[in-house]
């Protein structure tokens, strides 16, 4: 009985021996296992993410820089550029659209001390810094923009120094009367014009009289 009870408990501890041992390689190759996939997730190489900037947006400021005057009998013409010019969409317009086009900016360009400035978008006229009529082309007809300067307005702001934008005035021109009317506003705009150097020219007078009693 004795014998018996001695090798069943041989047998059992065999037992557990070989199952421990085969516990011992199965943990082993587990973490063999584990620490290939933790070496390729530590080892990969990181990327660090790219921002791309956003192309900056086209302002009037950056276009006006880009008018450059040009000579009274030069022919107007444009540098190349990705999509249609000015140059472009004059050429696509029909005869009497050009006709109105060509009058409008013969009537500018015989103003008295007017410049012609030009870029790719428009063909404007000045006198000094003050804009007379910008003339552009779109969905195939003729607009014209004016900056209509306000003797009151011009000396409001002078005065207070406030900041104020001014809106545009924009005429169409889809007819003869649309062409007559753009040339009455040409001379609106000069008229306001000549108010408004004569308005700076006042306030400079007025800055000496006040900084002579001043002493």
């Amino acid at each position: 009985m004795l014998d018996k009870i001695i090798l069943i408990v041989a047998a059992v501890s065999a037992l557990f021996s070989l199952l421990s041992f085969i516990m011992t390689i199965c943990i082993a190759n587990s973490a063999k296992k584990n620490g290939k996939v933790l070496k390729a997730i530590f080892d990969k190489p990181v990327v660090a993410p790219v921002c791309e900037k956003a192309a900056p947006a086209l302002v009037e400021a950056k276009e006006e820089a880009s008018a450059t005057e040009a000579a009274p009998e030069e022919a107007v013409t444009f540098a190349a550029d990705k999509g249609k010019t000015l140059e472009d969409k004059y050429n696509e317009l029909d005869a009497t659209a050009k006709g109105y086009y060509d009058q409008i900016a013969a009537y500018a360009a015989a103003v008295e001390g007017a410049k012609r400035f030009k870029n790719l978008r428009y063909e404007e006229y000045k006198i000094g810094s003050m804009r007379i009529v910008r003339m552009l082309v779109k969905r195939d007809l003729v607009y014209c923009e004016f900056m209509i300067q306000n003797s009151s307005l011009r000396s409001y702001v002078a005065e207070s120094k406030v900041a104020v934008k001014q809106a545009a005035t924009v005429i169409k021109v889809v007819d003869a009367a649309a062409v007559d009317a753009v040339k009455a506003t040409i001379d609106i705009a000069v008229k306001g014009i000549e108010e408004a150097k004569e308005l700076k020219k006042q306030i400079a007078r007025e800055k000496r009289r006040e900084k002579r009693n001043s002493k």
